[in-house]
């Protein structure tokens, strides 16, 4: 236990003249009881599902933890506790559930090997990462990892079946590793999607019998890179642009062999020097802010810095000499730049460009007004990248939603659609999924079968439905939506619901329970009630299976994701075979 903690549950408080005080022995055994269950929430989300960073929860700690039993103390605690920590835990294990899944689907699909696994497992569970990075990653980004790695697994198998693939290992022998699924994904993403490259302009060099000009710019590239000015995964890169290009021969030679500024030296030239100058950054950095670094500027890894295109990297480094050069003097600095200043650093780049025409019309000096445009460039290469990227993920999200909304039982498609198209299709569909995976655990665990399901959704539980609703009193634990109690009034009150256990059986063929049961999903409902309340879809024939169950989850489950991507991209769905609309 923390060495804060100050009394063993159930200890004596005595007052000034050795008698115990009621009212301090109650605060402290209020005291003892919101301490262990922030206990409690510490352990499952640092240490059984490694969410939280050590430095962030040892903070929360100490708040948490180490105070005075006073009434307004332990008030507090309990307050924060009931509205925010509970919902914290609910979210964790949440997270950790997506994660978990889409490492599964990867690992399945082989698009990664069990050795990536375990490092994608270990990257989750770092201690020195705090939990909003976590879920950005996660919600945000791991989406398009999966697009990535079947990509590359597609690219793979593509060129093992070309008629000319043993003229590749005859060539290179490294190229035999894309014959070995498992040794190609251990390799890191980036070295895979260049080596890919690299055999793709090897054809393509062959077939313009331009294999000597192959051979040339291999070599350049890779003085580059082990001279650290280009990304490793880029040579191969490089290598596909050259040779995929329409260019004549001649002209591919020039740009191989010549030495102007637009040639493969000139570029090289270039790469070094904006190389040389982050270098010269880093170093500053290192020097003048050895743990803070200038207040809100991300100072890269070398690895993310050469991932960037040469414009992108000459911006940044622009940008962070102008944090070196004075521009931290914040008593001097022009509002309106501080701001800007504050948009670029967390990629608001809408607000960057609000805040750049703002800027224009403020009174600025003349190096203010030469920062300004450099501001303004770094803005115009970042955001056009991320907006670029944006519309590709939403118009790729789409393309799986349809094909996710088809496999979706005709009965609740035009639910789904609507769901999707809600501002909140995110926690819709969250909130739809955990009743129905409720219904799935129940099955698992003997609670319910075929039998139990249909006595549920039964005539007599139709007339207690209605006759709760009209009396007002909580007779029973199952509600069923049909075509006389299909509206939101034959629900079972949240203050029941949120207790004990509710079966809510749906019919499938009144449009009047389907558009309750979407009001209910679509508001936001309380961890509790969800927690309690099974979904049971019926028709005239009776339960859905538990197969039809386990199939609708699963395309819950990879909607949920995806609604992500499209609310972070700034799209919404709107329908099969409709166009994307912008929010």
């Amino acid at each position: 236990m923390p060495p804060f903690e100050r009394s063993e549950p159930g200890s004596t408080v005595l007052d000034g003249h050795g008698t115990e005080s009621t009212d301090q022995g109650d605060l402290r055994g209020r005291m003892s009881a919101i301490q262990n269950k922030y206990r409690e929430y510490f352990r499952i989300t640092l240490d059984d599902l490694g969410l939280a960073s050590e430095q962030q929860t040892n903070a929360l700690m100490r708040w948490a933890l180490d105070f005075n039993p006073t009434e307004a103390e332990v008030a507090e605690r309990e307050k924060w506790y009931e509205a925010d920590y509970k919902n914290r835990i609910v979210n964790a294990y949440s997270l950790h559930q997506e994660f978990m899944s889409v490492l599964e689907r990867a690992t399945n699909e082989h698009l990664i090997s069990d050795q990536s696994r375990r490092k994608w497992i270990e990257r989750f569970r770092d201690r020195n990462t705090d939990y909003k990075p976590k879920e950005d990653w996660v919600r945000n980004k791991m989406q398009h990892y999966i697009t990535s790695w079947k990509k590359a697994e597609e690219d793979r198998r593509k060129l093992i079946s070309s008629k000319n693939f043993k003229d590749l290992e005859n060539f290179d022998p490294r190229f035999k590793i894309l014959e070995q699924p498992d040794e190609f994904l251990n390799l890191h993403y980036e070295k895979r999607r260049g080596l890919l490259a690299e055999a793709e302009a090897l054809l393509l060099a062959k077939e313009k019998i331009q294999l000597d000009l192959y051979a040339q710019a291999k070599t350049k590239l890779q003085t580059a890179s082990s001279g650290r000015y280009l990304a490793d995964g880029k040579v191969g890169l490089w290598l596909e642009r050259i040779f995929k290009s329409n260019t004549n021969p001649k002209k591919i030679d020039e740009f191989v062999n010549g030495s102007g500024a637009n040639s493969l030296s000139g570029l090289m030239e270039n790469w070094m020097k904006v190389k040389n100058r982050y270098d010269g950054v880093c170093k500053k950095f290192s020097e003048r802010w050895q743990q803070t670094g200038v207040r809100g500027f991300e100072l890269l890894s070398e690895s993310k810095f050469l991932s960037l295109h040469y414009a992108q990297r000459l911006r940044y480094v622009e940008q962070a000499e102008d944090r070196l050069d004075g521009a931290n003097d914040i008593d001097n600095e022009a509002p309106v730049l501080i701001k800007l200043r504050h948009a670029m650093d967390i990629h608001d780049w809408d607000e960057a460009m609000f805040l750049v025409m703002e800027a224009k019309t403020a009174q600025l000096s003349e190096k203010e007004f030469r920062r300004l445009e450099s501001m303004k460039s770094y803005v115009n290469q970042f955001r056009g990248s991320e907006k670029q990227e944006l519309l590709r993920e939403a118009t790729e999200g789409k393309g799986k939603l349809d094909t996710l909304v088809r496999r979706v039982p005709s009965a609740l498609q035009p639910m789904i659609v609507r769901l999707l198209h809600s501002p909140y299709a995110n926690r819709s569909i969250h909130q739809l999924r955990w009743i129905l995976y409720n219904n799935i655990w129940c099955r698992t665990h003997g609670y319910l079968d075929q039998e139990r399901a249909r006595l549920a959704a039964s005539k007599e539980n139709a007339e207690r439905t209605k006759e709760r609703a009209k009396s007002g009193l909580d007779i029973g634990r199952n509600d069923v939506l049909s075509h006389e109690t299909g509206s939101y009034e034959y629900l079972r009150k949240e203050e029941h619901s949120k207790h004990t256990a509710t079966v809510m059986s749906v019919n499938l063929e009144s449009d009047t329970a389907l558009a309750t049961t979407e009001k209910m999903v679509e508001t936001e409902q309380s961890p509790n009630r969800l927690y309690w309340t099974t979904l049971n879809c019926f028709t005239k024939d009776g339960p859905t299976s538990e197969s039809w169950n386990r199939d609708l989850l699963m395309i819950l489950t990879e909607m949920r994701s995806l609604t992500r991507t499209m609310e972070k991209s700034g799209y919404t769905y709107t329908g099969l075979n409709a166009p994307l609309l912008a929010v």
